[in-house]
């Protein structure tokens, strides 16, 4: 939920789900924090984020606490990612909290601070592969060969998988200049009087480029709830043939369907693509182990 005060508004992801069982390997793991600031002002603004935990358990990803993460015009807004970091834990965690204060500053040197809006993150952390008490999951993990519901541009294949052996909802990207948008999509249920509900899916890429000084590139996954953007992550993966070829993945993203309890709603998972060259040159997108949980 966005939180404001008279000038700023902040709105952030500020409930984490992370699939346990597809970090266990790891000694720590990385998640994504989407931001949007509102500057109602007439001031362009400079924002930090500070986390602030008590248990000392989470941090960003270059292991410190305190981040700058650029501007923002007057009478304007901006989107920022913050990538945090934290050990993996040995056994599931629901409910863990910790806060974010968005400070914002009148300079680019960060000197002279105006206002601050703290926002309280609660992060999830559970091997729902495992069975976890009290939830109810559900994993299409493709395995069977069927698309599982699923539907859109992407295709079955056993081309990739988070599994050894295991299929995926898989797309081929190639013989085209233009921005393409592949997208996969399901109608479910969440039922009333949830108190938690998430959809967790794994998705990986292979970028390849023959053509010296052509690129390929992935640039975001985005995710809709009824036709409504809830997600977006900027990738930014390029390969333009040095290096030629460039892997992505495997790479969770959770969502939080809670506010959805009692409805119906159709989930899309879309990807942003493109091909600056018709030939020698691809991607290939793969979504796998797609996991809704509630209890």
């Amino acid at each position: 939920m966005p939180s404001s005060t008279s000038d700023f508004t902040v709105a952030v992801n500020d409930v984490l789900y992370v699939d346990r069982w597809g970090i266990s390997t790891l000694t720590t793991f990385n998640t994504n924090l989407n931001i949007q600031v509102w500057n109602q002002s007439p001031q362009p603004i400079y924002v930090k984020a500070v986390i602030n935990d008590p248990n000392g358990n989470w941090k960003f990803n270059d292991d410190t606490t305190a981040k700058q993460l650029g501007g923002v015009g007057g009478f304007d807004y901006a989107n920022f990612k913050a990538v945090l970091k934290r050990a993996v834990p040995s056994s599931d965690i629901e409910d863990e909290q910790f806060t974010i204060t968005f400070e914002f500053y009148k300079d680019s040197s960060y000197s002279t601070k105006i206002d601050q809006i703290t926002k309280t993150i609660t992060a999830n952390i559970i091997d729902f592969h495992a069975s976890p008490s009290g939830w109810t999951v559900n994993i299409d993990d493709f395995d069977d060969g069927t698309a599982q519901g699923w539907s859109g541009d992407f295709s079955v294949s056993n081309v990739a998988s988070v599994k050894s052996n295991g299929y995926s909802m898989y797309y081929y990207l190639s013989g085209t200049t233009a921005t393409k948008l592949p997208y996969i999509s399901k109608s479910i249920s969440v039922p009333s009087g949830v108190l938690k509900a998430t959809l967790i899916f794994y998705y990986g890429a292979h970028l390849f480029s023959g053509w010296n000084g052509r690129y390929a590139r992935l640039n975001y996954v985005r995710v809709y709830v009824n036709d409504t953007k809830i997600y977006e992550d900027h990738i930014n993966a390029k390969v333009d043939y040095d290096p030629t070829h460039k892997y992505v993945g495997w790479n969770q993203v959770g969502i939080d369907l809670t506010p959805y309890a009692g409805q119906d709603i159709t989930i899309k998972i879309e990807f942003e693509e493109k091909l600056d060259y018709a030939s020698v040159m691809y991607i290939k997108t793969a979504v796998d182990e797609i996991i809704f949980a509630y209890k």
